[in-house]
């Protein structure tokens, strides 16, 4: 008993930097199992001011202790971003809007078109950009 007390303990320990850096909101939270993973659907939201890399997604918080696919939709209606996720340090990262005037050019001032910009287009937003209107729907898979 003594032994399973401490490993909690340290667990515990371990796991309050990860928490502290948790820059993402997660809102709204539901579970299901898809196949042999764990599925998670939930809601992510910015902070007000965005790290160079990417933005600390914590596992804890999310409620997997591992990642193994993660798909993104923007729900943010003001600006659309493009979205990485680096698997090795569990951050979830924003590249550079699509431009109000790159939508009024194809569509004539009326955007309702969704547009599909590929990673090696954008360039990374720029460290303490605000994020804080940026709102995410998250399908993760893990464990």
């Amino acid at each position: 008993m003594k032994r399973v007390l401490t490993w909690v303990l340290v667990g515990a320990i371990l796991a309050l930097p990860l928490a502290a850096l948790a820059k993402w909101t997660v809102t709204q939270r539901q579970e299901t199992r898809e196949g042999n993973h764990k599925a998670v659907y939930c809601y992510i939201i910015g902070d007000s001011s965005y790290d160079t890399g990417g933005d600390t997604l914590a596992l804890a918080d999310v409620g997997l202790t591992s990642i193994y696919f993660v798909d993104a939709s923007p729900c943010s209606v003001t600006t659309i971003y493009d979205w990485f996720y680096d698997y090795t340090n569990d951050k979830f990262g924003l590249l550079t809007d699509l431009a109000t005037s790159v939508l009024d050019s194809l569509f004539g001032g009326v955007e309702t078109a969704t547009i599909y910009i590929p990673q090696s287009a954008n360039e990374e937003l720029t460290a303490t950009t605000t994020a804080a209107a940026v709102k995410f729907r998250l399908r993760v898979l893990g464990n």
